[in-house]
């Protein structure tokens, strides 16, 4: 074996996709370690497979570049229904790859939700960064509507601009809660509406401008216990179908009401018995092509697709299997050239979750907390570190800014100590938390305001339960920043 070769094979090797490679007269000449561990059967020194111990009646000659649905057996008799990427390397060998599969016991495996994965700590890096920048932008907005004449020709340029740069930071938090990807997320209490109401924002960005995206949400919460996560990844998928679905003309209607009715919840859980009292109904309905009693009886099992070679039938199996975790269920009516509704019904947290939440005016230039302390500010973004500084400044406060957790815990652990700690949590060598442990071993009273983008990380818990004071959310206006810091001090 050449060096190359044997290069080659430990990168196949280190791939946590499960592939194997056939050749038309050898059968299965490679194996990686991720299918011997799918299939959980012992590697041999060879990592060789006869093919009839895993995949009996496969015919090699037929293969051709294409994605097939087909099924793997074990040595105990389990059997794996599997979804196959078969790509031609040349005339007589292929590379086999196992896209998804789910055995008889077994839950999906997606080997896709990998790469899921991968994109969505792209998305949140990049999202992450962005935040940086438009926390510059607001807080200097912000501070320039303080300090400027309330009337003018520069006020509504500086409110145009503050609205966008809100905008934009809606945006990002609706990015970072979409790439949230972990099966090990917490479970809480989520508004229906509200994320139904940003799932359709980035997606009217996929919907054709021919085709009407229409979304009928109450102002009301309807709460229910889920991973946001995951049930943002249910809408995402209802709606896609429904694009996929409908032609000139089309329109996809999403929708969420709070359904009690007996009758109805009898047809969606059938006589299971149901665990509220009431449920929040998410409605996805289409005027597409529709499907017929076949197709329906379908629709759920892993891999079977209307699309052909568009999808992987993933979509709705996972749909389904996420609902359920949830203590859900779902509805689907559909008539061929008429359309289709999918209704998801989920658990409602409480009547009092339901109550409208009060509306706060919007005051007109309040007079902000100020003081006088010293502060230090910690940040590696100078536009972040610069309006914090400005803006403390503004207020009265005396501060000092480090660009690295090493350089901050130098200036603290110098002579004149800090009445406050602003702390940034993503941070180059040392991070927030790393920063927080470090400053708590030198002074156990540290008053510590964290500031992220990342508003659920369990780094920021971490420190607010072991005696952090306060968390901001990046971007944020001077209003915020005073009323937080005064928060801290007191």
């Amino acid at each position: 074996m050449t060096e190359q070769t044997r290069v080659l094979r430990d990168a196949l090797d280190s791939l946590r996709e499960p592939l194997f490679i056939v050749e038309d007269n050898k059968g299965c000449v490679f194996a990686n370690s991720a299918l011997f561990q799918f299939l959980g059967i012992k590697r041999p020194e060879d990592s060789v497979l006869d093919l009839s111990e895993f995949w009996p009646g496969v015919t090699v000659g037929s293969f051709r570049g294409e994605e097939i649905a087909s099924e793997f057996k074990l040595k105990s008799g389990d059997a794996f229904a599997v979804k196959l990427s078969i790509q031609t390397i040349h005339e007589h060998t292929w590379i086999v790859r196992v896209l998804a599969g789910v055995s008889r016991s077994d839950a999906l495996h997606n080997f896709h939700a990998h790469r899921l994965e991968t994109l969505g700590m792209l998305a949140g890096g990049v999202a992450h960064d962005f935040n940086n920048v438009l926390a510059g932008i607001l807080g200097h907005i912000t501070y320039l509507k303080m300090i400027l004449p309330a009337r003018g020709t520069h006020t509504e340029s500086l409110s145009a601009i503050e609205d966008g740069a809100k905008k934009a930071s809606t945006l990002t938090q609706q990015i970072l809660s979409f790439s949230k990807l972990e099966g090990g997320e917490k479970v809480e209490e989520v508004n229906v509406c509200e994320l139904a109401r940003g799932a359709c924002k980035l997606l009217r960005g996929a919907i054709s401008p021919e085709y009407s995206l229409e979304c009928n949400l109450p102002q009301a919460p309807v709460c229910v216990l889920a991973v946001e996560g995951k049930l943002a990844q249910v809408i995402v998928n209802l709606v896609i179908n429904a694009r996929d679905a409908i032609g000139p003309e089309g329109f996809i209607r999403v929708s969420v009401a709070t359904v009690d009715s007996e009758k109805e919840l009898e047809a969606a859980f059938g006589t299971k018995e149901l665990s509220s009292k009431s449920y929040a109904r998410l409605t996805v309905t289409d005027n597409g092509h529709g499907m017929d009693e076949a197709v329906l009886e379908k629709i759920f099992e892993p891999y079977f697709s209307t699309k052909k070679d568009k999808g992987t039938g993933l979509g709705l199996a996972v749909v389904r299997e996420i609902v359920q975790l949830f203590g859900g269920a779902i509805l689907v009516e559909s008539k061929v050239n008429v359309g289709t509704t999918i209704s998801v019904y989920l658990p409602i947290v409480s009547a009092a979750a339901q109550q409208p939440r009060l509306s706060k005016g919007a005051p007109s230039k309040p007079e902000l907390p100020r003081g006088s302390e010293r502060i230090l500010v910690i940040d590696d973004e100078y536009p972040v570190r610069n309006v914090l500084c400005v803006s403390l400044e503004h207020l009265g406060y005396e501060v000092d800014v480090a660009e690295s957790g090493k350089e901050a815990i130098e200036k603290y652990q110098a002579s004149q100590r800090y009445d406050l700690v602003l702390l940034d949590m993503i941070m180059p060598q040392l991070s927030g938390d790393q920063v927080f442990v470090e400053l708590k071993k030198f002074d156990p009273t540290v008053r510590v305001l964290v500031i992220s983008g990342f508003s659920s990380e369990t780094a920021v818990r971490s420190i607010l339960n072991s005696g952090g004071r306060g968390f901001i959310q990046k971007p944020f206006t001077i209003e915020e920043l005073s009323k937080n810091v005064r928060s801290c001090l007191a």
